[in-house]
This record gives structure tokens, C-alpha cells and sequence, in this order.
């Protein structure tokens, strides 16, 4: 009971690792197939990536700032 949390946000952390890596690949333009339980993920993605006709520069790029003292 001490570390449910740890489990679900350990759980969380590597769902989003996951939607990231699918997101990283619909940027390049690959096909993905996803697990059913990340499929609402990404098309929610693919749909934004289309809707907003993105024309990346950079992805997953690290960045950080200064001025207002935020990085990741």
C-alpha cells in the first residue's frame, strides 16, 4: 500500500514514454500501429497533426530558458 503510488505513476510516466514514441514516429511520417489502449492517443495525434497541418523543425528536442527558468 506504501508505494501504490510509485506503481501508478511509474505506470503513468511509461504510458506517456510510450505515446510519445508513437507521436515521434507520425511526425516522420510512419505508419504506426499502436495497442489498443494507446490507439485513442494517437489518432487524437495524428488527427491534430493533420487538422493544424504541422511542419515540424525540430522533435523531442531538449530546450530550456533563462529567462524564465524552465527546461526539458
Amino acid at each position: 500500500l506504501k508505494t501504490r503510488h510509485q506503481k501508478a505513476r511509474d505506470a503513468a510516466a511509461a504510458r506517456g514514454t510510450s505515446i510519445h514514441a508513437y507521436a515521434e514516429q507520425l511526425v516522420a511520417g510512419v505508419e504506426v500501429e499502436a495497442p489498443e489502449e494507446l490507439v485513442g492517443h494517437i489518432e487524437s495525434c495524428a488527427r491534430f497533426l493533420d487538422d493544424w497541418q504541422i511542419q515540424p523543425v525540430v522533435v523531442e528536442r531538449p530546450v530550456a530558458s533563462r529567462t524564465w527558468w524552465y527546461s526539458g
